[in-house]
């Protein structure tokens, strides 16, 4: 299901005014996204392929957040299996998140920020 540019229009004017954020919009920490990756869970970048380029995480698949919804196929996990979704700073990992859940994947996780990732990320990973 695709995200309308009023919906996302919406979302975004409630993050600028500061409006309570849905659970989906939540980040979680990033020691509980090493714990979740570490465990198996799908890892999924959602930055730009540029942004990409210059480093991500070992393992992550990386599908930018407004090419999601056209290449949910290439998420090779069944809908019950944990996913920690990532970009920049979280609000594309957000959206990539909400988009997830309408597809019917059950525990999706926005791990927030590449860099933040890596400044927690647990040695020998």
């Amino acid at each position: 299901m695709k995200k309308t540019l009023q919906d996302l229009s919406v979302k975004l004017y409630r993050r600028a005014s500061g409006a309570a954020a849905s659970s989906a919009e939540e980040i979680i920490p990033a020691e509980s996204a090493w714990e979740l990756i570490n465990n198996g869970a799908f890892l999924l970048d959602v930055r730009s392929e540029k942004e990409v380029a210059e480093g991500t995480l070992n393992g992550a698949v990386n599908i930018p957040h407004d090419q999601l919804s056209e290449r949910l196929t290439e998420i090779p996990v069944e809908k019950d299996h944990p996913i920690v979704v990532f970009c920049a700073v979280g609000g594309r990992a957000s959206i990539a998140q909400d988009l997830l859940k309408e597809a019917g994947f059950k525990h999706v996780h926005n791990a927030g920020g590449y860099k933040d990732l890596l400044k927690c990320r647990p040695a020998g990973v």
